[in-house]
């Protein structure tokens, strides 16, 4: 399996430069980014109007996800940022960071088997 294969969603050669090609590191933290990743935490204060508290979520769900190259929900995260902090429409943008995460999760499965098998 190539690094390539996880693109849009994990940018592997960038996280491991990061991580000084440390596969069992990287392993590690995207397991904790898994089980940290909780979307409800970010959809339900916008649904509620809690614009300052969803705006935090996204904020750190956005570093994390920078932090450990996961690029497409890093990039949709600051997209959602930006509607929220200028009180726009964010329904769509949180529909498609969304469907972002739901491709992601099994994608980081993949990544950390394939990094634990050696």
């Amino acid at each position: 399996m190539e690094y390539e294969d996880f693109l849009p969603y994990i940018e592997v050669k960038s996280g491991l430069s990061r991580l000084m090609n440390n596969k069992k590191l990287y392993a590690s933290l995207l397991k904790k980014y898994l089980a940290s990743t909780d979307f409800a935490s970010m959809a339900e204060p916008l649904a509620s109007g809690e614009l300052e508290v969803a705006r935090e979520k996204i904020h750190t769900f956005k570093g994390v996800s920078s932090n450990l190259s996961i690029a497409q929900n890093f990039e949709l995260s600051r997209e959602l940022e930006a509607i929220v902090k200028e009180q726009g429409d964010w329904t769509e943008k949180l529909a498609e960071l969304k469907a972002s995460m739901d491709a992601t999760i099994p994608a980081i499965g993949r990544l950390v088997a394939l990094f634990e098998a050696g």
